[in-house]
């Protein structure tokens, strides 16, 4: 009973669904090995190799430096993890390696354990966010009934459907959540400006790159998973 439950949450939730579609053969009981999770990404020619865990003294963003991803063989998180890495290289190895620039510079500066709001929002940003994208006007209203209505989850949904916006699970740790049927959470929300036409990849690439977002600010948060948020899916791709 419990495989037939896990495999009803791969049926069931839009946004699994969606993912299983990218990645055939991924909806499954247990996480998939390294070995196919390897050629997922050798099939988008993103140029990492998956590999386990190595000594606790390598940190983490100098593993991905050179072009390498650490995979816990059995651990939903980090499948997940490593498919963002599929579906947004750029946007990945720029998001870790600003993190590996501001853990630097803290080095640098005598500032070992605690991090900066940048890194907390970078690390947020990686594990927990919906991004938001479509042209500024679109987005200023949305952010207005953000502000307004911050509870008013009818008001945003009208404004993402109406408008066309796109939505993108970019958060790993979210898949995870529901592939683990874990109680609501709340879904952070960023919302980034890109032209019709362009590459988000390259965007959030060059957004993580030139510090753009200093501070942990995705609130207010959407229900995830909730029928409405659910539905969003369908834009990824734009309605």
């Amino acid at each position: 009973m419990a495989d037939e439950a896990v495999l009803d949450r791969w049926n069931r939730l839009p946004w699994l669904r969606s993912l299983d579609a990218e990645f055939p053969g991924l909806a499954s009981v247990d996480p998939p090995s390294l070995e196919q999770m390897q050629c997922w990404l050798d099939s988008v020619a993103c140029g990492l190799r998956l590999e386990r865990p190595g000594p606790r003294h390598t940190t983490y963003e100098s593993v991905i430096a050179r072009g390498s991803v650490p995979v816990r063989v059995g651990s939903w998180h980090d499948v997940f993890n490593a498919l963002t890495f599929a579906r947004f290289p750029k946007a990945k190895r720029a998001l870790h390696a600003r993190v590996r620039i501001l853990q630097e510079l803290r080095i640098r500066t005598g500032v070992l354990g605690q991090r900066s709001p940048e890194e907390d929002a970078l690390t947020v940003i990686d594990e927990a966010v919906l991004i938001i994208t479509g042209g500024a006007a679109d987005l200023e209203e949305l952010d207005h009934v953000r502000t307004e209505a911050p509870r008013d989850l009818e008001a945003f949904d009208r404004i993402v459907r109406t408008r066309g916006l796109r939505v993108v699970c970019f958060g790993h740790a979210l898949y995870e959540h529901l592939v683990l049927a874990r109680p609501v959470i709340g879904a952070g929300i960023a919302l980034v400006a890109v032209p019709r036409d362009a590459d988000l990849d390259e965007v959030l690439a060059r957004q993580f790159s030139a510090g753009t977002f200093t501070r942990p600010a995705f609130t207010p948060t959407v229900p995830w998973p909730d029928p409405i948020v659910d539905a969003w899916v369908a834009f990824v791709n734009g309605p």
